[in-house]
């Protein structure tokens, strides 16, 4: 079974259920607030309906900026406690998040 990370309408990663459930958990144990109420619902299919994806759809900029920031903390510590067996999830991931307006919203406000 695998599992996707639905970023925008029509824009998903979809990864091996072992990269699936690597990545997210990796991320959330990078987030600054796991807790805050925008991403406890961009990971409730996943933690509440036994689904194998998370939703950043519903995500406001600031909240997506968070993410993306916990996902490259997620991706260095990776790094180092794995080596390269993620690098090639990590990687989709970073360019498939880079394709999102949200991505580039906190450097075009200021």
């Amino acid at each position: 079974m695998a599992g996707t990370i639905l970023i925008s309408e029509g824009a998903g990663l979809p990864l091996s259920s072992v990269s699936f459930d690597h990545l997210v958990e990796e991320i959330r144990q990078s987030m600054a607030n796991p807790g805050d109420a925008e991403i406890a619902n961009a990971y409730r299919p996943y933690d509440h309906e036994g689904m194998m994806f998370i939703d950043l759809r519903e995500l406001a900029a600031e909240a997506f900026q968070a993410f993306v920031a916990a996902v490259r903390s997620a991706a260095y510590t990776c790094a180092l406690s794995h080596g390269t067996a993620f690098e090639g999830a990590w990687a989709e991931l970073a360019q498939a998040l880079a394709k999102d307006p949200r991505f580039w919203a906190a450097e075009e406000s200021v």
